[in-house]
């Protein structure tokens, strides 16, 4: 299974990043907080296997789609916004999901997933990043249960932790306050590229409901960007068209 990642070639516009800073902060406070019996090279490890079994099981379910524009323009969006969230430092991968189904999805290790369904449902690259960012921040903020990655030997943990992050992607349950976190953080993310912040808001009914999220969810998000001056003017929707005409 291939992916394109292309983590030198950043076409976007970017702003200052010291949000993004900030959140890189919390990013290693949590990480550090967690599964403290594993070395970083053994939770490094674990976290590429279970999030390559993720992508797997999603690939076995819903096939991967084979476009390489579509794929590269996907990469390049994602990319900025890895940057702008502290975590140049990793390797993420992007794929889009065959289905018509509406899903995204991140894995430990970089390994980001969005449906074709759900691409048809955005209107401008904002949006995109907007998604891209709420994954991302998953995989920054660690929004990974220690049995994920401390179950038995590697392999094990590869099936039973992806399996468990599998279903709780497709039902709706990750946790209430990951759920806030990933908003806020992709409104700082977007902020920090240049992108309208807003594109978080107009997304949040998109997708796979969360069932655990809050009802205010939105206003908690709106009182974010308000309260932190994050603006932006960014929506590319004529590049966002033409890069993804076709799926």
């Amino acid at each position: 299974m291939r992916f394109s990642s292309n983590s030198s070639t950043n076409q976007y516009p970017k702003r200052a990043a010291a949000f993004g800073a900030a959140f890189a902060v919390l990013t290693l406070v949590l990480v550090g907080t967690q599964c403290s019996s594993l070395t970083p090279k053994q939770r490094a490890l674990r976290e590429v296997a279970v999030g390559r079994a993720l992508t797997a099981r999603f690939a076995k379910s819903e096939g991967i789609l084979q476009n390489a524009q579509a794929t590269s323009y996907i990469s390049l969006v994602g990319e900025s916004v890895a940057q702008a969230a502290g975590s140049s430092g990793n390797e993420f991968h992007f794929a889009i999901l065959n289905t018509d189904k509406e899903i995204s999805a991140a894995g430990p290790g970089g390994y980001i997933l969005i449906s074709k369904g759900y691409l048809k449902k955005l209107n401008s690259e904002a949006e995109l990043a907007a998604v891209l960012a709420r994954e991302i921040a998953h995989v920054a903020l660690a929004h990974y249960s220690d049995s994920v990655l401390t179950s038995g030997s590697v392999i094990e943990t590869s099936e039973e932790g992806s399996e468990e992050l599998y279903e709780m992607i497709m039902n709706g349950d990750r946790p209430t306050q990951q759920v806030a976190d990933a908003d806020a953080a992709a409104a700082f993310y977007l902020y920090s590229v240049g992108y309208d912040p807003n594109a978080v808001v107009a997304i949040l009914d998109r997708g796979i409901p969360q069932k655990n999220a809050a009802s205010d969810r939105k206003a908690m998000l709106q009182k974010v960007i308000s309260e932190n001056g994050l603006t932006g003017s960014q929506t590319n929707q004529a590049r966002f068209k033409s890069s993804l005409r076709g799926i």
